[in-house]
């Protein structure tokens, strides 16, 4: 898909396998749980509010990524987000090593026992 899609606060729980999305995707206040391997999201992903648990290990995100108020409670080793990552209000006790972030880490009331 070329263009941006905008699923916030519908009922999707599900999304296809391969999903290449050229803008943004906001999926926020959705029933999505996982995401398809392969996605490749070339803005910003917004999973805010959602029932996400996990991510992807070979998730590529071109700009910012939002997981606040998710149950997430880890990060895949070799993320990589060229924008900001929101890690507000998340269930996240650590970071990955190898994590790459390009633009600010966002934590306020998380768990984070090590930065």
């Amino acid at each position: 898909m070329g263009g941006s899609l905008y699923l916030s606060n519908t009922h999707i729980a599900t999304l296809p396998e391969k999903l290449s999305v050229g803008e943004s995707l906001d999926l926020s206040g959705t029933h999505i749980t996982a995401l398809p391997e392969n996605l490749s999201v070339k803005g910003d992903l917004d999973l805010s509010e959602t029932r996400i648990s996990s991510l992807p290990e070979n998730l590529s995100v071109g700009e910012s990524l939002d997981l606040s108020g998710t149950c997430i409670t880890a990060l895949p080793e070799n993320l990589s987000v060229k924008g900001d990552i929101d890690l507000s209000e998340t269930c996240i006790t650590a970071l990955p090593q190898k994590l790459s972030v390009g633009g600010k880490i966002i934590l306020p009331g998380s768990f984070f026992s090590k930065v």
